[in-house]
């Protein structure tokens, strides 16, 4: 006697029924799954060295350095750490800017005296609106702040070389005539953790090269491209903001005082290849 179409459906809707009962009833009574911690420093996390800047940390097995500009110029060094991912490169990551007193000062402070972290912190406070909170900190011992912003976005500076700063500056760092600046950039307040392990393995040492080469001490880059070679005792140089392709080969040359006493452009025959193949 063939078997009703009915008792097959009845059949399978009994079946699905059991079987989600069965899954609520594991999940309910099986206990909570840890999620991954992205935890203290391993034995595989890589060591990443600067003796140009005088400090090393460690990383991840599966992040990055990123470099960008070039030490010498007016602009700032910044080094960036970032997690390999496939779709590419992320904007995600710990940025540390390197750079040294008359620059910080130029470029982040204007005309206004820096003398320690707390001159620093009362004229961040002033300038920031959105700073939540600003705590001492030490990285490698050293005086810092930690800075909080109310956005998410968390910022260390160090000031070190107690010596000559007489104590703390601001999540700013100078370490034998440099400023170590850390910043955590990403979507995910959760990594934030992540880099606090990065900065807690970080050491400074005393090989950092000086700030500016002794050729270069007196002049500094101007304009909107950097392209205008400058004494440091002048106003800063403006330009029409008017790219040229000339303007990326000057990364070849040197700012330095001339001769004739004159600061200006020390060309080399990088500098000059570079302009060839322009042409």
């Amino acid at each position: 006697m063939p078997v009703p179409k009915k008792f097959f459906s009845y059949l399978l809707i009994y079946t699905i029924f059991i079987s989600a009962f069965i899954i609520l009833f594991y999940r309910h009574n099986s206990p909570p799954q840890q999620s991954a911690k992205k935890g203290a420093p391993s034995s595989d996390w890589k060591i990443y060295n600067s003796e140009a800047f005088g400090f090393e940390l460690k990383i991840p097995p599966n992040y990055f350095d990123w470099e960008e500009s070039d030490p010498g110029t007016t602009l700032p060094h910044q080094i960036s750490f970032h997690e390999k991912s496939v779709g590419g490169f992320s904007l995600s990551g710990l940025y540390l800017t390197i750079t040294d007193r008359k620059k910080l000062q130029q470029y982040y402070m204007g005309k206004d005296p820096v003398k320690n972290l707390s001159d620093y912190q009362q004229i961040e406070l002033a300038d920031d609106k959105d700073i939540t909170s600003i705590t001492p900190a030490t990285l490698d011992g050293q005086p810092a702040l930690k800075v909080i912003y109310g956005n998410g976005r968390d910022m260390v500076f160090l000031a070190t070389e107690p010596d000559t700063w007489g104590g703390p500056v601001k999540y700013i760092t100078q370490y034998n005539g440099k400023f170590y600046i850390f910043e955590y950039y990403s979507d995910d307040p959760g990594v934030f953790s992540l880099y606090d392990q990065i900065l807690s393995t970080i050491k400074l040492s005393d090989t950092a090269q000086e700030a500016e080469p002794p050729g270069g001490r007196d002049c500094i880059t101007g304009g909107c491209s950097g392209e205008i070679c400058q004494d440091t005792g002048t106003e800063p140089a403006i330009s029409i903001c008017i790219f040229k392709e000339e303007y990326n080969c000057l990364k070849h040359s040197v700012c330095e005082k001339q001769t004739n006493g004159i600061c200006g452009w020390t060309q080399t025959p990088d500098y000059l290849d570079c302009i060839n193949k322009l042409k």
